[in-house]
């Protein structure tokens, strides 16, 4: 018994002490962790904000290479003058705008001869100045670089700055943009406001009758060479230098004769060859269901073209015939089908030189009558039907509703949906069954591609 109590003493013992033992570790081990996990939040810390530190230094050293290469060897002017503070006064007024154009024409072009008159006689010391027009939507993100372009060359040259008027942004007094800002108004793209805006920095400009140069800029322009190299380049020509140069280029709108005008001006081109007897017209839509020797065999191996074209009593088709086309067109004459055509040259030639249905498709084809879907097929029918298989070599998938071809994206573009297109026992052409090779060498889809019924898809792909 006396061992037994000795034993259940010492176990007691030993259970009181270990107890703050246990909870003692506990409490060190939190502190160990704690400490660890604070070394491991500094160590990070440290290392991000190195890190922040050289890239801020790389890209300082960036801007700074940058401001040495495009301002390389960008020396003071031999004539030192202090900016004149009554420039910053000029554009302090409340002039309208029809205020300010009426004051400026006032000042005849006798003015500037009398300005350089006035600048021969007094040994030259009134400089000629140019006047750099900065034309912006909002802020000029890179005023710094300009101000080390201007930095040296006070005097000769003056600023303005025309942005919206709900801008808000604030230049340091030693930026050359400092109260620069002119009696602006909204600019949108694209609308006479944008010349209104041009003409209101130079109305501004001209106040100044030492500005004898004037440059046009945006708030993306950046100079390639330096200020004396720009200075004496403008300065030493009587010329101007303003971008001119006539474009023959006519826009296409959708749904419009534009359309049709550049399938014909297509047409017109590839006729100058004499060599060039099929004509195929595609889209940017548009790709090959079969090789170019299957395609080439298929085009050159018959007399005749593949335009689409077919009687539609719907809305979409009869629907869109204006009667005011009687007589030359009856509406039993009426024809529908796809903008995308082969041709022979005999047949290309006749399109060409049309003169009297096209202009009246061009008169009375107006939305929702589309004339790119009507007039070739509506010509050919009439005139030279026998020449025509009356159907697309552009196949397409117009089982989805809409006014378009269904799209197709990539995913959708595997070898079985294109074998599924080549090799398919029947193609439905406008209610008829038609196999694929029998009815042409292009597919239609929206990246396009394929020979549905024909040689060719096209329609829409996406990414």
């Amino acid at each position: 018994m006396g061992t037994t109590d000795q034993n259940s003493k010492r176990e007691e013992e030993h259970l009181i002490i270990s107890k703050p033992l246990r909870l003692i570790l506990l409490r060190n081990g939190n502190h160990v962790l704690r400490s660890l996990f604070f070394i491991i939040g500094f160590s990070v810390g440290l290392v991000f904000c190195l890190q922040l530190k050289a890239f801020h230094m790389s890209a300082t050293k960036s801007k700074q290479t940058l401001w040495s290469t495009l301002l390389l060897f960008n020396h003071s002017t031999t004539m030192e003058i202090k900016q004149d503070q009554s420039q910053t006064q000029i554009l302090q007024h409340n002039m309208t705008d029809q205020e300010l154009f009426t004051k400026i024409s006032s000042l005849s072009s006798s003015s500037s001869s009398s300005w350089f008159w006035r600048r021969h006689n007094n040994d030259e010391k009134m400089v000629v100045k140019v006047a750099f027009m900065f034309l912006t939507g909002g802020g000029l993100p890179l005023a710094d670089l300009w101000d080390k372009f201007f930095e040296g060359h006070e005097g000769f040259y003056s600023i303005y700055v025309h942005t919206n008027p709900s801008f808000q942004e604030h230049y340091p007094e030693t930026s050359v943009f400092y109260s620069r800002r002119i009696p602006s108004q909204a600019v949108y793209w694209g609308t006479s406001t944008m010349v209104d805006a041009e003409r209101r920095l130079l109305a501004n400009a001209l106040l100044d009758e030492s500005n004898q140069r004037f440059v046009l800029l945006s708030d993306s322009c950046i100079p390639l060479f330096n200020f004396t190299t720009i200075y004496d380049y403008l300065t030493g020509t009587n010329l101007s230098y303003i971008g001119s140069f006539d474009d023959p280029r006519t826009p296409v709108y959708w749904g419009t004769s534009t359309m049709v005008d550049a399938e014909r001006r297509l047409l017109a081109n590839a006729l100058l060859d004499e060599s060039n007897q099929r004509f195929v017209l595609l889209s940017d839509s548009c790709i090959p269901l079969f090789n170019f020797t299957t395609i080439y065999d298929y085009l050159t191996g018959t007399n005749l073209s593949y335009i689409g074209s077919f009687d539609d009593p719907r809305t979409p088709g009869r629907g869109r015939y204006n009667p005011k086309m009687y007589p030359q067109i009856n509406i039993t004459h009426w024809r529908k089908g796809s903008q995308w055509f082969e041709t022979t040259r005999e047949l290309a030639l006749h399109i060409i030189e049309d003169t009297v249905y096209y202009k009246i498709f061009d008169q009375y084809c107006k939305p929702p009558c589309y004339m790119d879907e009507h007039y070739i097929p509506t010509f050919v029918h009439m005139l030279h039907g026998e020449m025509s298989a009356n159907r697309s070599l552009t196949w397409v998938d117009w089982s989805r509703a809409g006014p378009h071809p269904a799209r197709f994206i990539w995913p959708d573009v595997t070898d079985e949906f294109l074998n599924r297109i080549r090799f398919t026992d029947k193609c439905p052409y406008y209610g008829l069954g038609i196999r694929v090779l029998g009815s042409g060498l292009v597919g239609s889809g929206s990246v396009g591609f394929g020979f549905g019924s024909g040689l060719v898809e096209s329609g829409s792909f996406g990414s």
